[in-house]
């Protein structure tokens, strides 16, 4: 069985990138300063959007963000 602290400590590094991304784009919502995202007609605008991609698939949407952050100034 492995060791229960090589567990928890990505699944809290998660946590906390996840709770991050979440507070940030509320931070950033309805300014123009948001983070929005698109590929092709999909749309990535809201926070909640973001918080639910990032639990999901964080490997793929964090990288996201931050580059969408980035251009949104």
């Amino acid at each position: 069985m492995p060791d229960p602290l090589l567990i928890a400590v990505p699944v809290l590094i998660v946590a906390a990138l996840v709770v991050w991304v979440y507070v940030d784009a509320s931070s950033r919502a309805g300014t123009p300063r948001q983070v929005v995202a698109r590929i092709g007609t999909f749309s990535i605008e809201t926070p909640l959007q973001w918080l639910v991609l990032c639990v999901v698939l964080m490997i793929g949407f964090l990288p996201l963000y931050l580059v969408a952050r980035r251009e949104c100034g």
